[in-house]
């Protein structure tokens, strides 16, 4: 990397990307992947997350993709299969989303029962370029375990950068392999902030994963981990907006960075 590099992950394609998380990205000048759940677009999955309201609409996400938004694959009913991602392709056809090369987002993180080897051909042969997954295997090692435990009791940054760190890269070795860093509920601004600040002379690509932005007095917001709240998003895009204007990062899209390398 010859500079730092944010790239904003959205899962599933929820209907408050489109109404608090775009309007945002918009204010700050800044873009964003949205991983596509396309069952849930046109209603054929209906999946029970408690901090979502529903899904984004085709011409919403026209609409976003004319700004610059990056739509991704993510499935079709939430799963990770050949078929199942087959269906996704012939959807985001009919619906004039596909592009010649295109990105992947693991549905809820799951490879378990995956032959990843033939997955990612799989994924090669259908012009899929790259595969964000949540964060690197060595997240799950006993200590950075013991690193989000101590972050999770007492909010202290410095566990959240060391459990993270792993998850920062410098070179990239597959692209069918992209660790991101998971944001959810309990997280600040500010500790994202000074996380990325501790990045900038690391020449380093950091991927944060997301999944609903909601305002505190939505009905939907609190009723599980996934959904961050509005304010802490905007501040987020704030520092990260003013960062790009002090040419000390980009702010990209995954597509773009794979892409480009």
């Amino acid at each position: 990397m010859n500079k730092t590099i944010i790239c904003l992950s959205f899962d599933d394609g929820r209907k408050d990307f489109y109404d608090y998380a775009f309007p945002i990205l918009k204010k700050y000048n800044l873009v964003a992947s949205l991983n596509v759940t396309s069952g849930y677009v046109d209603g054929t999955f209906n999946p029970d997350w408690p901090t979502s309201y529903g899904a984004v609409t085709i011409d919403e996400l026209k609409e976003m993709k004319d700004y610059g938004i990056e739509i991704a694959y993510h499935g079709d009913q939430h799963i990770t299969q050949e078929n199942d991602f087959t269906t996704s392709i012939n959807k985001f056809k009919k619906w004039k989303l596909r592009e010649n090369k295109m990105g992947f987002a693991v549905p809820g993180s799951y490879l378990a029962n995956v032959d990843v080897p033939k997955f990612k051909k799989f994924l090669s042969d259908n012009s899929v370029i790259y595969m964000r997954v949540d964060n690197d295997a060595r997240c799950n090692k006993f200590m950075n375990k013991v690193f989000r435990k101590l972050y999770n009791m007492t909010n202290i940054y410095w566990f959240y950068k060391l459990y993270n760190s792993n998850n920062s890269k410098k070179a990239i070795s597959d692209w069918y392999n992209l660790s991101s860093i998971i944001v959810f509920k309990k997280d600040s601004s500010l500790c994202l902030n000074k996380y990325v600040d501790s990045q900038v002379k690391k020449n380093t690509l950091n991927i944060f994963m997301l999944h609903g932005i909601l305002p505190k007095d939505n009905s939907c917001y609190g009723n599980d981990e996934y959904a961050w709240d509005l304010d802490n998003f905007e501040n987020f895009c704030k520092h990260l907006s003013e960062l790009c204007l002090d040419n000390k990062i980009e702010v990209k899209t995954l597509i773009s960075v794979v892409k480009e390398m």
